[in-house]
């Protein structure tokens, strides 16, 4: 009776399986959306020839760096590799490592979540999706748990899809799409919007006795080892901080100088600037704590640029 019931509870499993596959197979991911503009940024990185200066991070490098700006200042191609926090600070470091070429330089730039409390394997739904978008990137999944995650948000997908499939509806606004993105992979599609009015969000940081804990370790754990990558590459790599409210680092200016404290120990590469270096006014922001409008991408780039002169004198 038992065994009866465990082959049939099998089997339907089995059929749950192959019809989930079967929905991914016959309703794939829409090919315009924003996150499907990772098969160009993977393409780039394993097409353009070193050297290359290579920006890591997740939106707040995608919409708020001037990549072209870079490129035309230091005369050596500038690949964006910024999508979405989302994805998980492992995956954006795994998907540079493969691509790495001697000669290289690469700026690390996560968002303050990827360091003390986002997933390091990312969300599912958006990591999810950038993987059924983007089937080429599965080679930056390294763990167990990315694994899930991916699995976990491939079926959340499948709604949208299905939805897109039957109705034809654009689940995409006419600013976050795969074509908004110029060729070094900058967002450009939101820089002459008007500035969305919505509910301002902050950004907020633990308390000082939780940064001074074990939240940190694991991230670290990580860019250090993407650091040691490098390193065997002969590729140079720093860290830079995101842009961010300047009320929100005036609230918390205590946290932030304990963050970059403990950074400052235990990073084995250079950080070039401050938290405080990256906070600017409200007005040069465009729909989120991390998204800067022109003014503020041109703002963030200049400072890019100024703390990058000293360390690739070269060029």
């Amino acid at each position: 009776m038992m065994a009866k019931l465990i082959r049939n509870l099998s089997l339907l499993a089995l059929l749950v399986a192959l019809n989930i596959m079967a929905l991914i197979i016959i309703i794939p991911a829409d090919t315009d959306s924003y996150l499907a503009a990772a098969n160009e940024k993977h393409r780039l990185l394993h097409s353009v020839e070193s050297p290359r200066i290579i920006l890591v991070g997740g939106s707040n490098v995608a919409l708020s760096i001037d990549s072209e700006k870079i490129e035309n200042f230091f005369h050596i191609p500038v690949i964006n590799m910024g999508l979405t926090a989302g994805a998980g600070l492992r995956f954006m470091l795994n998907e540079v490592e493969e691509g790495l070429q001697e000669g290289d330089i690469v700026i690390v730039l996560p968002e303050y979540q990827h360091l003390y409390a986002f997933s390091l394997d990312g969300t599912p739904k958006l990591l999810g999706y950038m993987i059924k978008a983007c089937p080429e990137c599965t080679s930056a999944l390294s763990s167990p748990n990315q694994l899930w995650v991916v699995t976990t948000g491939i079926l959340q997908t499948l709604e949208g899809d299905l939805i897109r499939a039957v109705k034809g509806v654009d689940i995409d606004s006419k600013i976050y799409f795969r074509q908004g993105f110029n060729r070094q992979g900058d967002l450009i599609s939101h820089l002459d919007k008007p500035i969305p009015q919505k509910e301002k969000i902050h950004l907020k940081l633990p308390s000082e006795d939780n940064l001074k804990t074990s939240y940190m370790i694991p991230s670290m754990h990580l860019l250090n080892a993407f650091s040691q990558a490098c390193v065997s590459a002969n590729v140079r790599v720093y860290f830079m901080f995101p842009g961010i409210l300047v009320e929100d680092y005036a609230a918390q200016d205590k946290k932030f100088s304990e963050l970059y404290k403990i950074l400052s120990a235990g990073l084995e590469f250079p950080i070039l600037g401050t938290p405080q270096d990256f906070a600017y006014p409200e007005e040069l922001f465009f729909d989120s704590y991390y998204h800067m409008n022109r003014a503020g991408r041109e703002a963030r780039t200049d400072k890019i640029i100024q703390l990058l002169i000293p360390v690739i004198p070269e060029y």
